[in-house]
């Protein structure tokens, strides 16, 4: 039986693109890279807040890749997988629909319903993996931070995070923009953005917003009809409240509604052999609605920072496919609906010293502190139909999972004669989880079961960096992190709770900045062990839950490169190697076995999405025609490694390489 699966698609991007803008608005934005206390032939600082606090990433002992706005712009980015290839050791699955689009870092992921790696939005969890792709407007920054970041962070974030943060409003001048864009397959997207103060230095707006929409990379053989077409409306807005050189309050309003068309997947097979070509029997649909509001509130004093971030977050999804993939023209219709929906709240207060303040405790001793809080909660609901008409039968799942959490946590660095730094932090989790659950199978009495359970989670981080000089960095740490155990929506009789996954990191890096300020250079070395690790298993009726399959290990190094040939002229390149593989006595659940249910030894066996390799390079220039208008061009290239499709690494797909150019 060979692999449901989908083929990695053409990455067919618009042919032409028109972008249109006021003169001032595009000389403000190109010439960002310019624009700083350094020197034009200088690069520019990159400013991170990773792990919770204001450094230059240059300064920061975590592995990083910082996206400015300068560079989003640069590359045309939408989503944050268009950035992704810039980041070594991250590889972004996304089958079709935005609502899958799962992130693995050094090899480690998660599935939608617990993430391997959680996405923050204007320092928002989003805390289901439905949500973690969403369109990039009105974006300051894009972090890839690698790595467990448990002892801050706490769950979900075994394989690091992405930490997407909003542009502020001006409180000095008002600026604004449209970016129009047609290409091939009917692509066309058009956004709008605009803001500035509407109280000098006390109040600021912003408001973007934007359609983006394409015909579908794959045909239909039944219909003849495209079938992952996409369509999408998108907003946001923001007002600033700065009333006084300590205080500032920011309330962000989001909101997203999308259509992804049908699910590109069949046959692995029959995929190669035709390839964007698959069979449906029946049409359907994937849509997403989301609506966010966030309030983050700041004060920075002389001996205290405090920090609070309120977020609110309701989306739903509805999805149908026919999952019996059509294999022949006259193969039966199950036609599945699944519909999902959640609302979460969180609130986290922080409080820390200030980031160019440290406390003093001698002549050659200082220490720099931060301590917070988190709580949450999620109500998570999920019907799932399987109708044959065929057969005039059907089968229903419902749930509804509610979910409780609270952390604490702190950290502190001590610094000793302004070069050797030792850090140490520490979270404690509560989690409290309960279930309702109804099966009803074809031609069986339905199932209910009403389950309920609390987990707990301590995770240390040990650090110590030493600074030859103000250039050089040296650094290493030790971290534990860890996904959360729970209860799946839809999983066979006595598999409906999964246990915590955890791991422990061991990493060491090398910061460098050389020639006045002109190349950054970073590598990273890392090993993460990590237990019962949690890996998606089929029900046989087309959906997946989660299941606790044993051992495994992450291994590699990755380098990252920066350069400033000459002002508006930079170059950038990084590698990544992992070697992620299952540890002797783990087991899979996997549909490759017959009969679904069956356990095969995955020991051995290469993470799936996991390539042995990704490399990238490029280039990018700005050149000024006059006080107003700038011309640009970029060129980059990414290779990915080979890298399996499942635990049983049944079906592979082989190394590839994806080149982008852009100008205008």
């Amino acid at each position: 039986m060979s692999s449901i699966t989908r083929l990695l698609p053409r990455f067919r991007r618009p042919a032409l693109g028109l972008i249109l803008a006021g003169c001032a608005s595009a000389a403000n934005a190109q010439t960002a890279p310019n624009t700083s206390t350094n020197s034009p032939t200088e690069l520019p600082p990159v400013i991170i807040t990773a792990q919770k606090k204001v450094e230059n990433v240059q300064s920061s002992t975590v592995s990083v890749t910082a996206v400015p706005k300068d560079a989003l712009e640069m590359t045309g980015a939408r989503y944050v997988n268009d950035v992704a290839p810039l980041a070594p050791n991250t590889f972004i699955n996304e089958f079709s629909a935005r609502k899958l689009s799962n992130p693995r870092f050094r090899g480690i992921g998660g599935s939608p319903n617990n993430q391997g790696i959680t996405t923050y939005i204007d320092g928002v969890p989003q805390l289901h993996g439905n949500i973690a792709s969403q369109e990039l407007i009105g974006i300051d920054q894009v972090d890839f931070v690698r790595g467990p970041q448990g002892a801050l962070y706490g769950r979900n974030t075994v394989g690091g995070l992405i930490d997407i943060r909003s542009l502020k409003p001006s409180l000095t001048d008002w600026d604004g923009g449209i970016q129009a864009t047609y290409g091939n397959y009917e692509y066309k997207d058009v956004r709008i953005d605009f803001g500035g103060p509407i109280t000098a230095d006390k109040v600021g707006l912003s408001l973007s917003g934007g359609y983006s929409g394409r015909d579908g990379y794959t045909q239909n053989v039944a219909t003849g009809a495209d079938i992952d077409n996409r369509e999408a409306v998108f907003g946001k807005g923001q007002l600033l409240f700065a009333p006084n050189e300590n205080w500032e309050v920011r309330l962000i309003v989001a909101g997203e509604t999308a259509d992804d068309g049908d699910y590109a997947l069949g046959d692995l097979n029959a995929i190669r052999a035709n390839p964007h070509q698959v069979n449906r029997n029946a049409p359907g649909s994937a849509t997403r609605d989301i609506f966010s509001t966030s309030l983050l509130a700041n004060y920075r004093g002389g001996s205290v920072d405090f920090d609070s971030i309120t977020g609110i977050v309701g989306w739903e999804t509805v999805d149908t496919t026919d999952i019996a993939y059509a294999l022949t023209p006259v193969s039966p219709v199950i036609l599945r609906s699944n519909t999902e929906k959640a609302g979460q709240f969180s609130q986290e207060f922080r409080v820390s010293s200030p980031a160019d303040a440290p406390l003093e405790l001698g002549d050659s001793l200082s220490l720099k502190w931060q301590t917070g809080v988190l709580l949450f909660t999620q109500n998570y609901e999920q019907t799932a139909i399987n109708n044959i008409p065929a057969f005039f039968s059907a089968s229903q799942e419902v749930s509804e999972l509610n979910d409780f959490g609270a952390g604490i946590y702190g950290q502190t660095t001590l610094t000793a004669f302004e070069k050797l730094d030792f850090t140490a932090g520490i979270r404690g989790d509560y989690e409290d989880k309960e279930a309702e659950l109804y099966n009803q199978p074809l031609f069986a009495a339905p199932i209910v079961s009403s389950l309920g359970n609390s987990y707990t989670s301590v995770s240390p981080h040990f650090g110590v960096a030493y600074r030859f000089t103000d250039k050089h960095l040296v650094y290493g740490t030790l971290t534990r992190g860890y996904k959360a155990g729970g209860f799946n929506s839809i999983a066979p009789a006595g598999s409906q709770e999964y246990e915590e996954e955890s791991s422990w990191n061991y990493e060491t890096g090398f910061k460098t900045v050389w020639f006045e300020d002109r190349v950054h250079v970073n590598i990273a070395a890392f090993y993460t062990h990590w237990d019962d690790v949690q890996l998606n298993a089929p029900t046989g009726t087309g959906s997946f839950y989660i299941d606790n399959v044993g051992s495994a290990h992450s291994k590699g190094v990755e380098l990252d490169v920066k350069a400033r040939v000459m002002p508006g002229w930079d170059v950038f390149a990084g590698a990544g190697y992992t070697e992620a593989r299952f540890l002797n006595g783990s087991y899979d659940n996997n549909s490759n076995v017959f009969p679904v249910g069956a356990m095969q030894h995955v020991g051995g066996n290469k993470l799936a999405y996991s390539p042995d390799y990704t490399v990238y390079g490029g280039t990018q220039a700005i050149v000024p025609v006059c006080d107003t208008v700038n011309v640009f061009f970029r060129a980059d290239v990414t290779a990915y490694g080979q890298f399996a499709y499942d635990a049983v690494n049944g079906a592979s797909q082989s190394a590839y390489s994806i080149a982008n150019f852009r100008a205008g």
